[in-house]
């Protein structure tokens, strides 16, 4: 009987973690949205649609860009990027901006922020 018992409240455990865990990554989704559409006033006209904001965590702004070709042309602006955004984007956290080539991910945002 007891054994039944501890089952109990190991699954209402995993469920409150389950719903915690839906809630967290709804609130950072969200999050990364509002980031994106901030920062997308900061990029020059010719990569807005082919970078996208991928992470915000401990000071290091990630984005994802489309392609190699891509992500050249965005390397160029990452200091002067970085320094719009401390001060004209009031993102005073941020410590560094990286980027990688994903160009599946793009694809899924084109549409929202056109």
């Amino acid at each position: 009987m007891a054994s039944v018992f501890l089952r109990v409240i190991s699954l209402k455990k995993v469920s409150e973690i389950q719903i915690l865990s839906v809630g967290n990554i709804y609130q950072k989704v969200s999050q990364l949205t509002l980031l994106q559409k901030e920062v997308r006033n900061f990029l020059p006209d010719e990569l807005r649609m082919h970078c996208s904001v991928a992470n915000f965590e401990k000071g290091i702004l990630v984005f994802a860009v489309e392609s190699s070709a891509w992500a050249m042309r965005f390397r160029f602006v990452v200091t002067e990027l970085l320094a719009q955004l401390r001060k004209e984007g009031k993102l005073h956290q941020l410590s560094s901006i990286e980027y990688y080539v994903e160009p599946d991910f793009l694809n899924l945002f084109k549409e929202e922020f056109l």
